[in-house]
């Protein structure tokens, strides 16, 4: 009797002795099988395309077709899931681009006898089914360099709230009592993770910058990538974006990004504020602790909205949302690039609209109306 089908992956990296390297490391326990290597990315497209691989590995630096544009043109003609495997910092803007591009993951070139996580990772994403997208329609959206431009903020920490300036300055003049506001700004939470970031510069790109709510943003990306990340927003967006450390006061037309390794909260009065409480489910920042936060403390002054994303985060506290009175979307299989989120969010009833990407933004506008 056959055991279980193993996982099929070609390698794609310009050094012999990394591909040597990185297949004897993956086929160590025996599931995983090697079915190509390729040195560039020409070769990586016509084995991929033969083979139809459960998987692949992508290395950036290469020759010719390089890994960014390699990544990008997987996934718009034989989406297969990717994770890239370099030597190069996991925060670095290479390596957010690759993630910005499709790639669903990345990790570091191990060392000889050091490949566990990798084969862990290469099992799990290998599981995770994707969809046609990311290619020339991403960049023909993007403005071109001779494009007028538009007046943008620069991504700068979040500006201390009453509270932080008083801690900071204690001692040097009297105290004034800080008051939550009466009436919190309405804030849109949006969660996300594979796929999930030029779903959410598509979703901001779309708003108005007189939007009369503060966009608050969960999404899972490798660590160090947040300020990149943030940027990357920036340049999509006439909003002003933020990085969400320390206690923020909402404003209409404010974006909150959540921080590295740190849950985003509402808390009592609308302020947001970063939370090194342990992971939920795995995940920090979650989205589902961010939405019953939203639950709790603003109800119906929220919306809440799910993309492109591996697995369910975020669909329990979705449905908390949904329950508290607040709308709830969940972006729907035809536009998602990962549809494992909004489809958990969908099972769960949590999401009052399943709705195509490029209809969201209509939907919270006439939410917040």
């Amino acid at each position: 009797m056959r055991g279980p089908a193993k996982v099929r992956v070609v390698v794609v990296d310009d050094s012999p002795i990394a591909r040597g390297l990185l297949k004897s490391l993956l086929e160590a326990d025996g599931d995983i099988e090697v079915v190509a290597q390729a040195v560039d990315g020409d070769a990586a497209l016509l084995r991929i395309a033969d083979l139809r691989p459960a998987i692949a590995t992508i290395d950036l630096d290469m020759p010719g077709v390089g890994g960014l544009e390699l990544i990008e043109r997987i996934m718009a003609t034989t989406p297969i899931p990717l994770i890239v495997v370099t030597g190069k910092e996991l925060g670095s803007e290479l390596v957010g681009q690759a993630v910005r591009r499709g790639a669903l993951g990345v990790a570091k070139k191990p060392a000889p006898g050091k490949g566990k996580e990798l084969r862990d990772e290469v099992r799990r994403l290998a599981r995770v089914p994707v969809v046609r997208h990311v290619g020339p329609r991403a960049r023909a959206r993007a403005p071109s360099p001779d494009a007028p431009s538009r007046p943008k903020t620069p991504v700068t920490p979040a500006a201390p709230t009453p509270a932080r300036t008083l801690a900071r300055d204690a001692g040097s003049r009297p105290k004034t009592p800080v008051t939550p506001r009466p009436v919190p700004v309405p804030i849109v939470g949006i969660a996300a993770s594979a796929g999930g970031p030029t779903a959410v510069a598509s979703v901001l790109r779309a708003l108005p910058p007189d939007l009369p709510a503060c966009v608050a943003v969960v999404q899972h990306l490798p660590r160090g990538y947040t300020p990149h990340f943030a940027r990357y927003l920036a340049q999509n967006t006439r909003l002003r974006v933020v990085i969400g450390k320390g206690r923020i006061g909402p404003e209409p037309g404010l974006v909150v990004v959540a921080p590295d390794d740190a849950h985003l909260v509402a808390s009592f009065g609308g302020w947001l504020s970063d939370s090194s409480e342990a992971p939920v489910a795995g995940h920090r920042p979650s989205a589902t602790v961010f939405f019953r936060s939203l639950a709790r403390w603003l109800a119906h002054s929220a919306v809440g909205v799910v993309l492109s994303g591996i697995g369910s985060d975020g669909a329990e506290g979705l449905a908390d949302l949904r329950a508290a009175g607040a709308v709830t979307i969940a972006q729907d299989q035809a536009t998602a690039a990962v549809y494992g989120m909004p489809k958990a969010a969908r099972d769960a009833g949590a999401a009052m609209h399943v709705t195509p990407l490029p209809e969201i933004p209509g939907l919270i506008e006439r939410s917040l109306r």
